[in-house]
């Protein structure tokens, strides 16, 4: 017979709209009562739905058997950024190296409403050379869809905005937006001569 801690964690995972609206987790402390048998069983249940939802690599964590560790480690290697990304949360510490990769593939495939923000918010913690430099392909490449968002970020990371959501420099951005013109190389030249330290 499963235990009520067992009973708590197994209903925490039903989650409705309220409680993914209001970001809540699985019962964590559940699992810190749960019998290594039952450890078993929430691991059975949890490392499937790991490329699927924050909470089940949170709970995976908090199991920290090495079966989930290794879920976790998987999951840094998932298509979707978002989830890629959050992986990295949990877990093993990454190394710097490590953000900076992620990082990187992210910026690759990550979309509007689909991780961008999540991803930019990351890079601006991580404004390695490397990093930078792919924000820029993004600002110049009028194909990416995402050169607004990337010049907000570079401007987060000289300061010269407070938050990826500043609109002070809204009109300059969106002169990135759209196809080839002469209006967006000259917006694009604006920017290089704003940013002359992150170029």
């Amino acid at each position: 017979m499963a235990s009520e801690a067992f009973n708590r964690f197994k209903r925490s995972m039903d989650i409705g709209y309220e409680q993914w609206h209001d970001g809540i987790g699985y019962d964590l402390d559940a699992i810190d009562h749960l019998t290594d048998a039952e450890k078993k069983v929430a691991e059975n249940l949890l490392i499937p739905r790991a490329e699927k939802d924050w909470r089940d690599l949170e709970a995976l964590d908090r199991l920290g058997t090495p079966s989930a560790i290794q879920a976790i480690l998987g999951v840094r290697h998932a298509k979707d950024p978002q989830i890629r990304l959050r992986a990295h949360e949990y877990g093993p510490a990454p190394t710097a190296a490590e953000w900076e990769t992620t990082i990187l593939s992210s910026l690759e495939t990550a979309e509007i409403y689909s991780g961008l923000i999540q991803v930019l918010n990351r890079a601006i913690g991580y404004p390695t050379p490397p990093v930078i430099d792919k924000l820029w392909s993004k600002v110049r490449d009028p194909k990416s869809g995402v050169a607004y968002h990337c010049a907000a970020a570079l401007c987060c990371i000289t300061g010269i905005q407070d938050s990826m959501y500043d609109d002070k420099h809204r009109e300059l951005f969106l002169r990135l937006v759209g196809p080839a013109s002469s209006e967006r190389i000259q917006a694009v030249q604006e920017l290089e001569l704003m940013l002359p330290n992150v170029r």
